[in-house]
């Protein structure tokens, strides 16, 4: 059944998983030969997939065309006379056929064909599924898909590489959502850090600005000495990075440095809040996950301090971050462990 749901324009496109659940929805009936299922110029709510037998389209001219309320009229589904004229014949759709399909998506679209079980057949099943069920479902599926699709960032995370999915989906469910616009900022230097940010996708800069004397450079004369105000390029996050996890695990929970959105970034978010009650936890992976993001956080503000050591030295050479030469968070843990620095 799914299969034949796949034909439509309403599930072709859709997620497997929401397929699945489209099809547990569906309530199956049994009609008799020349019984009306579809008539044409009628409103109704109900997209119709046939299982067994067959049935016949017809269509007439617009002009000669009765129309009502399939929720209101007694001719759904009853047997029709073989001499009523419902217009010129078009097809004989079998096993698998769609139809009626158009009423979920446009509520007030009209019936343009009238369907009617072949006199081939003495009895054809089908399943339909009602637009109000539909709406529901698509509504409610889509939030759990979403969390799905999240949660595929976690798994090539090396942080959460201990994590069974079913707790890997239970984080996600209670991140919150959130999206930054190229040049909006995920964290102000100087603020307290409520936040940690998972990137999902996009990516964005870690800048420190700070003033710097003139004199302290090379071939300066003292009576010269201006300040110069520098803006370092620390590291580039991008997709399935953590980012902020300097300021979030400091003591006093502030930053030094910006974190701006270089594109549009997607992130689920981790609050303090969440963090320390999930922390507490004294299972095996949470214990893993959360060594291996103070390590992560050691390592990155090592590389930090060489890149604002560098920027000060040099503050006329500006040396951009790479994404192809960007280190990743797995990089670094495992740099850490080869030169003996723990886990």
């Amino acid at each position: 059944m799914k299969d034949n749901c796949k034909n439509t324009m309403i599930f072709g496109s859709s997620h497997d998983y929401i397929g699945r659940e489209i099809c547990r929805q569906m309530r199956l009936i049994k009609l008799p030969s020349r019984a009306m299922l579809i008539r044409q110029g009628d409103t109704g709510d109900r997209c119709y997939i046939l299982i067994d037998g067959l049935v016949d389209v017809y269509c007439k001219d617009d002009s000669h065309i009765l129309t009502c309320d399939e929720t209101t009229t007694d001719l759904q589904y009853n047997v029709v006379k073989v001499t009523t004229d419902y217009g010129e014949y078009k097809a004989t759709l079998g096993p698998g056929a769609v139809v009626g399909d158009v009423v979920l998506l446009n509520p007030s679209a009209r019936r343009n064909a009238t369907v009617i079980v072949s006199k081939r057949t003495t009895e054809c099943c089908l399943v339909y599924l009602g637009r109000v069920d539909y709406v529901r479902l698509i509504r409610t599926v889509s939030m759990e898909t979403s969390h799905y699709v999240q949660a595929e960032v976690l798994d090539y995370m090396y942080l959460f590489q201990k994590w069974p999915t079913a707790d890997r989906m239970k984080l996600v469910a209670q991140m919150r959502s959130t999206t930054f616009r190229a040049n909006d900022y995920l964290y102000r230097a100087g603020t307290i850090a409520t936040t940690m940010f998972v990137l999902v996708s996009g990516e964005a800069m870690e800048r420190q600005n700070f003033n710097l004397l003139e004199s302290s450079r090379p071939l300066a004369s003292k009576h010269n000495a201006a300040e110069v105000k520098i803006n370092i390029e620390l590291m580039l996050l991008g997709p399935g990075e953590i980012a902020n996890e300097h300021a979030f695990l400091k003591a006093n929970q502030v930053g030094a440095f910006d974190i701006k959105a270089v594109t549009d970034v997607h992130a689920l978010c981790i609050s303090r809040h969440m963090f320390e009650c999930m922390t507490v936890s004294d299972k095996d992976f949470v214990q893993d996950m959360y060594l291996k993001l103070v390590a992560l956080a050691a390592d990155r503000d090592d590389y930090r301090r060489e890149r604002l050591e560098f920027g000060s030295r040099y503050p006329d050479a500006h040396v951009a971050m790479c994404v192809g030469l960007r280190y990743t968070d797995a990089d670094l843990v495992r740099m850490r462990c080869a030169l003996g620095r723990g886990t």
